[in-house]
């Protein structure tokens, strides 16, 4: 009798985009916003947003890699 051999697979990671805009704005402004009336955030500048994912991981799981993308504000 032969052993068959079976491949062995790296476990499965996920990763999850993190990012957002966000305006507050009203159809009666005649005022039209511009990209310069946003404060713009990408990758670790993202993070004193998300104190709640140090070193953007889930203490839970390591299986999940959090990445920051933009954040994108306006008020």
């Amino acid at each position: 009798m032969t052993q068959e051999t079976i491949p062995v697979t790296a476990p499965k990671r996920y990763r999850i985009g993190i990012g957002g805009i966000a305006i507050e704005s009203s159809t009666f402004s005649p005022l039209h916003a511009t990209l310069d009336d946003f404060t713009i955030l990408r990758g670790d500048a993202m993070q004193p947003m998300y104190p709640y994912l140090p070193d953007w991981a889930y203490r839970a799981r390591n299986d999940i890699e959090f990445v920051p993308c933009l954040k994108a504000r306006s008020i």
